[in-house]
């Protein structure tokens, strides 16, 4: 049993020294595991490195990492069976263990409901980002991104709505979807014949014009990856219909953020400029900690003329980004109908 509680242990292919996996084992440890680790005070320890003098240690080391590590990173690219096994293990002790995969690459059917980072060894910065984000999940170290408790407190409330009323529809404008992603798409899985149409902010736009830098875009590109793996992860579920979901890109001037389910059900709040504290000559976006305003039934309805004329406005003008599921052609040509309006 290893006895350094801020051990890390790196599970991932080793290949023979040169080949094409090892290359890709380090270069991954290097550029996206280390680096996310160690902001966390976490050692990463791994086998890529034969040590010829103790191999008949290796497995004592080994099994003690699976039992003792703080944490474990498994890739579960190549679907390397020592990998898989060691991953198997560390999930059957109940511990917590982050599963990796190499853009492009489809895990195995036993594992594919596992929530998996892929990652893009020429995009470095998106994994180890969201690496960091579920190592601050699992309270290793302090939270950078504050949700405050009336926040959470509507967050749970979206996540009761979609539960118990499984809406057949639902139309989001928000800068990133950061603070509600996960909660979203995880109580979705409840709903039958579910259409979303999913509007944030233009990645390049907040970063050079609102001073937002490298943070929103991989908020962004996290919802992408979401979206993009959604048929993907519902059949994993053993799910035979899942949503379809439209992503899209507004450039426009951020005012108001809203989320909208069926008829019954809005969620507003509102965003203002000011000076960028990281930046002099810039600005940036900022938001109320708390939504303005959440409504059902008859209150929402009322609500619902102005804010879906401001969401299709925005909406005809966006930039498309994907559609996923099974009614991504009717999306479609309903978003070409409102740009002929």
């Amino acid at each position: 049993m290893s006895n350094a509680k801020q051990d890390a242990f790196v599970i991932c292919p080793m290949g023979k020294p040169g080949s094409s996996a090892n290359r890709r084992s380090n270069e991954l440890l290097d550029k996206i595991v280390k680096p996310a680790l160690e902001r966390f005070g976490l050692k990463a320890e791994c086998f890529l490195v034969p040590d010829h003098k103790n191999n008949h240690n290796i497995h004592e080391k080994m099994m003690g990492l699976l039992e003792g590590a703080a944490i474990c990173v498994a890739d579960l690219s190549d679907h390397n069976a020592n990998v898989h096994f060691e991953f198997g293990y560390r999930l059957a002790l109940k511990l917590p263990v982050i599963a990796l995969i190499e853009k492009g690459q489809k895990p195995l059917f036993d594992v594919v409901g596992y929530y998996m980072v892929h990652y893009d060894l020429k995009k470095p910065e998106v994994a180890k980002l969201e690496i960091e984000k579920i190592l601050r999940g699992k309270d290793f170290g302090p939270p950078q991104l504050r949700v405050t408790n009336e926040r959470s407190r509507q967050n749970d409330l979206i996540r009761d709505y979609i539960t118990h009323h499984k809406p057949k529809t639902i139309d989001i404008l928000q800068l990133s979807l950061a603070t509600s992603m996960k909660d979203i798409f995880d109580s979705i899985e409840v709903c039958e014949d579910l259409t979303m149409r999913i509007l944030l902010m233009q990645p390049g736009l907040a970063a050079d014009k609102y001073s937002l830098k490298g943070r929103h875009r991989v908020d962004v590109e996290i919802t992408q990856g979401r979206i993009e793996n959604i048929e993907l992860e519902w059949r994993g579920m053993g799910r035979s219909k899942p949503p379809t979901i439209g992503l899209w890109y507004y450039s426009h001037e951020p005012s108001m953020a809203a989320l909208i389910m069926d008829d019954n059900f809005v969620q507003l709040g509102w965003y203002w400029r000011e000076p960028s504290p990281i930046d002099s000559k810039g600005i940036r976006v900022n938001g109320t900690k708390a939504p303005a305003v959440l409504a059902e039934s008859e209150s929402a309805r009322e609500l619902l003329p102005k804010v879906r004329e401001h969401f299709n406005a925005v909406w005809k003008d966006a930039e498309l980004v994907c559609f996923r599921g099974p009614k991504q052609d009717k999306l479609r040509l309903a978003w070409k109908a409102i740009q002929k309006q």
